[in-house]
């Protein structure tokens, strides 16, 4: 995609993988390959010699996993547009995984475990997700597990990337300025460098299913009790996703949404509160965040849960739906803004949709939501008896909590 306002480009592979096609015996290899295609390459067999190559170009550059997607970027001066595919396909292509590197980000990421496990929200939202997600494919963390990363070998690795990191598996993007390269030129350059080899698609997984575990409570002594709770919902590809996307941001998205003003504004038990909506091929969730005094969990659980309560009512005002259109619309927008953004949005919907939704068209189908679709979609999923409860603190009471979601 052109830009000739921007002042870089963005070129981004991505492949359709990430924790939601593992293994449990193998949770945490795609985190685990993206680490290591930094570490040596038949052009550039040490780390040090790609970061020296990239750095050199005055680049951008990093990779991420998610659930169900994997990517890899660069963000240069278009004179260097050449440079960027060539450093692109050498980490993702020729990537060697040397023994002695995979020895050594192994203890890189057991450390980021126990960042995270040092993180009370982290904690809590992961049990969200596992009792969310019914323990299924999309429970699984990214990171993986302190025994997975343990006992993580080089051969896995290896036969993991071979299975899933294939021309029909993946979506190469330049977006911004193209400097002097022609269509055919970047075409060309493409072919020269992206020579994955194309492979059959598997059919996917099965998704796993056990009965939601409603309350999840992790005893941990903090200065504060953080909370997760919320609802299953739709996908992505979802005809009510755009409702839904509206009902969270009026819920808790922005710092005139209801559970801000209540919670925060008016009963002052929360700093940080946040209501989102997270969404992938075939399911969702609703979720609001909290960070409430430990004494004052019952409480903040109750005004949460009349905020979501409320909304099934269908007292919903014109101004609080143009409101929640407008920062989404500006959020999009803002995402225009950078090439960057552009890419990633336009990546995930070419892997995940298998087309790109234009900007514009994107607003139109959120300004066409209605009042009665809100309503509508929170009565569908704002269903108490599929709640979820996760809660990290040293004083949530089971009972009490148990009480007030039933």
């Amino acid at each position: 995609m052109p830009r000739d306002d921007a002042t870089v480009v963005t070129v981004m592979i991505g492949f359709k993988v990430g924790s939601r096609d593992e293994d449990d015996k193998d949770s945490g290899v795609s985190h685990f390959l993206e680490h290591m295609a930094y570490k040596g390459t038949t052009k550039r067999p040490t780390p040090q010699s790609i970061a020296e190559f990239i750095d050199g170009l005055g680049a951008g550059h990093n990779a991420f996993t998610a659930k169900d997607h994997t990517g890899y970027y660069v963000k240069l001066s278009p004179d260097h547009i050449t440079d960027a595919f060539d450093f692109l396909s050498d980490i993702v292509i020729n990537s060697t995984i040397p023994e002695v590197e995979v020895e050594k980000e192994r203890n890189v990421i057991l450390e980021e475990i126990k960042m995270y496990e040092d993180m009370p929200m982290y904690l809590a939202a992961e049990e969200f997700e596992k009792a969310v997600h019914q323990d299924g494919d999309l429970a699984r963390l990214i990171i993986g597990t302190r025994d997975t990363v343990k006992h993580m070998t080089r051969e896995q690795i290896l036969e993991y990337k071979s299975s899933h990191y294939f021309a029909n598996n993946a979506v190469l993007l330049i977006v911004g300025n193209l400097g002097d390269k022609t269509e055919q030129e970047l075409t060309d350059l493409t072919e020269k460098y992206f020579t994955l080899q194309e492979k059959a698609k598997s059919a996917g997984k099965e998704l796993r299913t056990k009965s939601v575990k409603k309350l999840n409570i992790i005893n941990k002594k903090t200065e504060q009790s953080n909370l997760v709770i919320g609802f299953p919902a739709c996908g992505i590809e979802d005809e009510d996703y755009y409702a839904v996307k509206l009902m969270a941001k009026i819920l808790g998205g922005s710092m005139s949404s209801r559970m801000w003003t209540h919670v925060r504004e008016n009963l002052c038990l929360a700093y940080e509160i946040e209501t989102g909506y997270s969404s992938f091929l075939g399911e969702g969730y609703v979720a609001t965040y909290a960070g409430v005094s430990n004494d004052k969990v019952e409480k903040a659980t109750e005004a949460i849960l009349h905020e979501y309560n409320a909304m099934k009512s269908g007292d919903i005002s014109d101004s609080e739906i143009a409101r929640a259109k407008e920062i989404i619309k500006g959020r999009i927008l803002i995402d225009v803004e950078d090439s960057g953004g552009i890419a990633h949005d336009f990546l995930y919907d070419e892997l995940m949709l298998g087309e790109i939704e234009p900007y514009n068209i994107e607003i139109e189908k959120f300004n066409s939501v209605t009042k009665d679709d809100i309503t509508r979609v929170a009565n569908k999923f704002l269903d108490l008896s599929k709640i979820v409860f996760s809660g990290v603190g040293p004083e949530i009471a089971d009972t009490s909590i148990l009480s007030l979601l039933k």
